[in-house]
């Protein structure tokens, strides 16, 4: 009976193992004990140490194997199969370690291993490559010692392969980084320098040698502190060596960011400005940085850009402060949004450039007179159309409510797209005194005009007109006796007297155009009425006024002016039949229309100064007024002239 393994509980409360063997004889039975717990516990830890030991193997990809002394494996561990793909038997006893080696190179490893066999000696951290059985290259360190016959004969070796591919990629893979990283700090523009815990220079890359004007050796040992650097702040004073950024990132631990400063370098005898960036470097979580990244662009051409672009701007502002006028810059939408207005726009309309400016108090647009604003943007339109600067003359409310009237150049940013929202640069100037100056002029001159027109009436009525009354007199008496001469000188006489009747009726009409003396006799809807009566019949007048009677005599007359030079040119231009009047109150305004159905001109072609003196002579007197004056015309579509003022100058006579 072969011996039995058991386990006994002893006297001392303990287990122990024993191994107990069973002799059976006839007349007797020997049974022997043999206390075996040590036994058991050193193998039970051989076990464990062997299961910790293919746990790591296994784990860290290590093969272990032994191979006889002609390379023939032996032995492997089942870690082959999860590294290399091969079972252990389709390995042991038919691969040599070398045929698992690549074929190129397979020969000369295979000599160099036999060579090591011969020494006998151990061999470690061997770095080489086996193929796996799906033709894969596999990393691995090989460790190897003899193992030796009784004799001392070489028997083969032991040893482990272990799986160092992912290792081998990753410093292959930091070496092209450390690699680049290398190409990089040597060829970059910017400058790098290392600087160590006192912020002693370590290493620096030529970029900085070339922007310092230093050598590697000039700079090495030296820190930002040395009395022997010159540098200065933006503001031209001095910039302490211990206020640089390099020095400030290691005092404080912090990134030191975008710093500005001017080096002095010896070799140009000038400073070069440069835009420094520092960075403190740490170990192990160390709350202290042991060194310092340093890198700085140089800048001196954009600062010395700089500085002339100030420059420029002083310059520019100060002109723009010295222009009797707005310099300003708006986007083209609904309010006209100023992004810059100058500050004479106070001194026109009492505003600060704050308050308009983004439209903080008001926007701009608010400002334009409503009457202005449509023609403003129809005149923005036709010279972005037209891809042209625009020019117009309007009306500015003040911050006192009253209006000015400016004249505005501008010019778009671009003509491509639509005009909604385009950039305009452009400037104002102030014409209320130039316009006040020239109304009054105007006034003046039809003052002037109409006094003469006065005496040339008065002229007529009282000699012309009287003598030729007196001539016809003396004919109509020597009439009594033309019974005396021929018939042929009769006839000559009859005509000569109704010569002079035409003569003496065409004396009182020029007198009274000269005069319409019953526009202020009889006011101005009289008067008018009474020139549409004696206007030839062919055209069709209809004359609406609303029982709205105008109180000023000089607004009277020069309506009566404006329409008469409006209806000549009806007259002799339009080939109209139909002629609308049309004199009407809305918001506050006094509107006067005069509307034809004739056959209409082009507006551009009538307002040039060869062209169109009795449509600037109609313009100018409603200036002369105080009023807003337009003209709509189209080939083909009629004449529409509206005349505006305010209704303070009527009142209601119904």
């Amino acid at each position: 009976m072969p011996p039995q393994e058991v386990m006994v509980y002893c006297k001392d409360g303990r287990y122990r193992y024993f191994e107990i063997t069973f002799v059976f004889a006839d007349q007797y039975n020997i049974i022997t004990f043999v206390h075996v717990t040590d036994y058991k516990k050193a193998q039970k830890k051989l076990l464990e140490q062997e299961d910790r030991f293919n746990q790591l193997a296994t784990h860290s990809r290590t093969i272990t194997w032994e191979v006889n002394k002609d390379g023939l494996y032996t032995y492997v561990s089942d870690v082959i199969f999860d590294v290399l793909g091969y079972k252990v038997e389709e390995v042991v006893g038919k691969y040599h370690f070398y045929d698992l080696h690549p074929e190129e190179g397979r020969a000369e490893f295979k000599k160099a291993a036999f060579a090591v066999f011969e020494d006998k000696k151990d061999f470690n951290d061997l770095v080489n490559q086996i193929v796996s059985k799906s033709g894969k290259l596999i990393w691995v360190s090989t460790n190897g010692i003899p193992v030796f016959n009784p004799d001392g004969s070489l028997k083969g070796y032991r040893g482990s392969d272990t799986d160092i591919t992912t290792r081998k990629q990753s410093e292959e893979a930091l070496a092209a980084s450390e690699q680049d990283y290398r190409m990089l700090f040597e060829n970059m523009a910017q400058g790098v320098v290392y600087q160590d815990a006192g912020g002693v220079i370590m290493k620096a890359n030529p970029a900085a040698q070339r922007l310092l004007g230093l050598t590697m050796n000039q700079m090495i040992g030296r820190n930002s502190v040395d009395p022997e650097w010159h540098c200065i702040k933006e503001d031209g004073s001095d910039f302490p060596g211990i206020e640089h950024p390099a020095m400030v990132a290691l005092k404080t631990a912090q990134p030191v960011k975008d710093c500005l400063m001017g080096v002095f370098i010896q070799s140009k005898q000038d400073y070069t400005w440069l835009l420094v960036n520092a960075e403190p470097e740490f170990k192990n979580y160390e709350s202290k940085p042991y060194r310092v990244f340093t890198t700085f662009t140089d800048i001196t051409e954009k600062k010395k850009f700089e500085i002339q672009l100030i420059d420029k701007n002083r310059q520019l502002n100060l002109i723009i402060q010295n222009i009797p006028g707005v310099v300003f810059s708006c986007i083209k939408d609904e309010d006209c949004h100023m992004l810059f207005i100058s500050d004479y726009i106070s001194e026109i309309t009492g505003y600060k450039p704050n308050e308009i400016n983004r439209g903080k108090l008001v926007t701009f647009n608010q400002l334009i007179h409503p009457d202005d604003n449509r023609k403003l943007r129809n005149s923005m339109e036709k010279a972005f159309g037209n891809k042209e600067k625009y020019n117009f003359i309007y009306r500015l409310l003040t911050k006192d409510g009253k209006f000015r009237w400016v004249y505005e150049i501008g010019e778009f940013d671009s003509f491509e797209g639509s005009i909604e929202n385009k950039k305009i640069d452009g400037v104002l100037f102030d014409l209320t005194e130039k316009i006040n100056q020239e109304e009054e002029k105007l006034s003046g001159i039809f003052k002037a005009t109409d006094a003469e027109r006065t005496r040339i009436s008065h002229e007529i009525h009282d000699g012309l007109q009287q003598t030729l009354v007196a001539c016809k007199m003396n004919l109509e008496i020597v009439k009594k006796e033309i019974s005396v001469i021929s018939p042929k000188l009769q006839d000559r006489y009859l005509t000569g007297l109704e010569i002079m009747d035409y003569a003496i009726q065409e004396s009182r009409t020029i007198a009274r155009s000269l005069l319409p003396k019953h526009v202020n006799d009889f006011g101005f809807i009289v008067a008018l009425e009474n020139m549409i009566s004696n206007i030839d019949k062919k055209i069709e007048f209809k004359f609406y006024h609303h029982d709205i009677m105008i109180k000023d005599d000089t607004i009277a007359l020069n309506l009566y002016r404006i329409t008469q030079e409006a209806i000549n040119n009806i007259i002799k231009h339009s080939q109209a039949t139909k002629v609308q009047i049309s004199l009407t109150k809305e918001n506050g305004q006094i509107v006067y229309t005069i509307d034809d159905n004739g056959i209409g001109f082009n507006i551009d072609d009538i307002l040039r100064p060869e062209k169109g003196i009795g449509l600037q002579s109609m313009k100018s007197r409603a200036i002369g007024l105080g009023a807003n004056f337009d003209i709509f015309s189209q080939p083909g579509k009629g004449t529409l002239i509206v005349i505006e003022f305010p209704a303070s100058s009527i009142k209601n006579n119904s």
